[in-house]
């Protein structure tokens, strides 16, 4: 799901960017392009915080804290505090 969301962002981006040149000024096709990984990353959020929260909630673990500091609770502390 994260390389499909970096894949689909960076396809925005560059499309983006081409529409800006001469060459690809006003393309129909490369706008298409363009609004499609747009859209398709509006959706990918959308699903991966949906299974965020269903998972989160079926397992009734915390995820999202998982996900910012890299640890899950049966991980924490981290095992050089616990040595010490």
């Amino acid at each position: 799901m994260v390389l499909f969301l970096l894949s689909m962002l960076l396809c925005t981006g560059v499309s983006g960017w081409l529409l800006t040149q001469e060459g690809f000024w006003s393309d129909r096709l490369m706008e298409q392009i363009h609004g499609t990984c747009a859209n398709l990353v509006m959706l990918a959020v959308g699903l991966h915080i949906a299974a965020v929260i269903w998972i989160s909630h079926r397992t009734r673990e915390p995820l999202v804290p998982a996900m910012v500091h890299g640890r899950k609770p049966s991980q924490w502390p981290p095992a050089s505090d616990q040595d010490a």
